[in-house]
C-alpha cells in the first residue's frame, strides 16, 4: 500500500525534501505543492511493513538542513496518510521565565512557568496538546525545588520528542499559593476555577495549543494527583484526562464518595504508586472503584505499581515518561 506524507512547514521560498531508508542521499520528488509551498505532499510506493524517513530543508544557497531528532517511522497499517510537521533548527524545548497570572472570582494570583517544545516557535502550523502540572517549582530547576530534586520535565520531554514517540506537548507549571488548601476539598473548587477561567485562556492565547479536552491533561503527584483527578472528574469538558502519581486519595476521601455516587465521566486516567508506603493501598482502591464504574483497563484507565519506589520527586522523574506516552503516544501525525 502506498504511503502519503503531507508535510507542513513555512518554506519561504526554500525547498522541503524527503529522504528515506531506501537511499539516504536520494531526494524523493513531491507529487504536489500547495499553500505557496508551505504544504508539500510526497508519496512512497513500497511493500515494506514500515518506512524510515527524514525531511530536509534546502536553502537558496544549496545548504541542506536535516530535520531534528531520530528517523520518523511510518507504516500503512496505522494510516495511509501521515501529517508531518518537521523542525530543522531547534532540537530542544525552552522553559519560559516565571510570570504571574492574575486571579479573579476570589482566586489567588499564581506564579507560572511554561515548557514549549521544539518547533513551537519555528513551525507555526503545528498545534500542541497541553499538560497542566501542579507543584511547578519542583518540575524544572533544582534551585527552586524542594530539597533540590526535580521531575526533569524538560529533559524527559526532549528525549521522547527526539525519538518521535510522543506528540510534542506544552507544559504549564503552576506554583501553588496554599498547597494543602488548593489541592483538597477545602479550596480545590477555587483552584480549579483559577486554572479554567484565568490561566487556560492566557495559555491558549499565547501558545500554539489544541484547546479541546481531548488535548488537555492535568497531572500531579501526592496531593497534586488527588486534585488532578478531582479536576478531570469535575470538568471533563475542559480536562480530558488526569495523571495521578502516588496520589494521597485517602487523605481527603470526598473524591471516593463522589466517584462512587456519580456516573462515569468521559476521561482517561493514569494511576501509579510505589510500594510499600507510597499510597499503594489508596491507589489500588481508587483503581478498583474506577473499574467498577465501567472504566476499561488499558483503554481509558491504566495503573502501574513500581516496587520499592519512594514518595519523592526523583521517583516521579524516573516514571514521568509513562503517563506522557499513555496520553500522547505517537499516532499517525509527526512533528
Amino acid at each position: 500500500m502506498p504511503l502519503t506524507l503531507r508535510v507542513r512547514y513555512p518554506a519561504k521560498g526554500r525547498a522541503v525534501l524527503l529522504r528515506t531508508d531506501a537511499d539516504w542521499e536520494l531526494d524523493v520528488a513531491p507529487v504536489q505543492e500547495i499553500d505557496d509551498g508551505n504544504t508539500v505532499v510526497f508519496r512512497i510506493e513500497r511493500d515494506d511493513p514500515f518506512v524510515e524517513f527524514k525531511l530536509c530543508l534546502r536553502e537558496a544557497d544549496g545548504t541542506v538542513h536535516w530535520s531534528t531528532g531520530s528517523n520518523y517511522v511510518a507504516t500503512a497499517a496505522v494510516a495511509a496518510t501521515h501529517d508531518v510537521y518537521p523542525v530543522f533548527h531547534t532540537a530542544k524545548g525552552r522553559i519560559s521565565d516565571a510570570i504571574e497570572i492574575p486571579g479573579a472570582f476570589g482566586c489567588e494570583t499564581h506564579r507560572i512557568r511554561a515548557y514549549v517544545p521544539p518547533g513551537h516557535d519555528e513551525n507555526p502550523f503545528k498545534r500542541f496538546p497541553v499538560v497542566y502540572m501542579h507543584d511547578g517549582t519542583n518540575l524544572f530547576f533544582p534551585e527552586e525545588s524542594f530539597l533540590g530534586a526535580t521531575w526533569n520535565v524538560h529533559g524527559t520531554l526532549d528525549s521522547l520528542d527526539s525519538m518521535n514517540v510522543i506528540d510534542p506537548v506544552i507544559v504549564v507549571a503552576i506554583e501553588p499559593v496554599d498547597r494543602m488548601k488548593e489541592f483538597t476539598s477545602e479550596g480545590n473548587e477555587h483552584y480549579g476555577r483559577y486554572i479554567i477561567e484565568c490561566l487556560k485562556p492566557v495559555a491558549d492565547d499565547r501558545g500554539h495549543t489544541l484547546p479541546g479536552p481531548e488535548n488537555t491533561i492535568v497531572m500531579g503527584s501526592s496531593l497534586g494527583g488527588l486534585v488532578s483527578l478531582h479536576l478531570a472528574w469535575s470538568r471533563p469538558d475542559v480536562f480530558g484526562g488526569a495523571a495521578c502519581l502516588s496520589s494521597t486519595f485517602a487523605f481527603d476521601d470526598e473524591l471516593f464518595r463522589r466517584i462512587g455516587a456519580e456516573s462515569k465521566k468521559p476521561i482517561r486516567i493514569y494511576l501509579d504508586s510505589g510500594s510499600p508506603k507510597d499510597n499503594f493501598e489508596a491507589t489500588l482502591a481508587m483503581r478498583n472503584l474506577l473499574l467498577r464504574k465501567g472504566y476499561r483497563w488499558g483503554q481509558d484507565l491504566i495503573h502501574f505499581v513500581h516496587p520499592g519506589a519512594k514518595h519523592h520527586e526523583s521517583a516521579w522523574a524516573m516514571r514521568l515518561h509513562l503517563p506522557l506516552q499513555y496520553f500522547f503516544g505517537r499516532g499517525p501525525s509527526y512533528g
